[in-house]
């Protein structure tokens, strides 16, 4: 049988032996949908080997811009393709729960 993904909208097969509910990893080749914004936390560290974490306390808050700084542009932080503040964020392989049956 087939199901649609209702995220990515890519098409997937399953049987009824699988079970009421199915996970699927989202690859439409579309980032946006196919990967996710992850807040960082904790002691971690990315692909690239850069283990700097922001400050917990820090996250969430606004952009640090005020007065000249932000009129000019300067200071103010990036934002990925989710509008989340880059530098506190990574992503991350998005997988679609579905639930298929009763």
């Amino acid at each position: 049988m087939m199901k649609e993904c209702p995220r990515c909208h890519q098409m997937f097969s399953w049987t009824p032996s699988m079970g009421k509910d199915y996970v699927h990893r989202c690859n439409s080749g579309k980032e946006v949908l196919d990967k996710e914004p992850v807040l960082k936390t904790g002691d971690w560290t990315d692909y690239t080997g850069n283990g700097k974490v922001p400050n917990p306390q820090f996250q969430g808050a606004g952009t640090r811009a005020s007065g000249k700084a932000l009129i000019s542009g300067e200071n103010i932080n990036k934002l990925n393709k989710w509008g989340k503040i880059d530098k506190l964020y990574r992503t991350r392989q998005h997988y679609e729960y579905v639930k298929i049956g009763d």
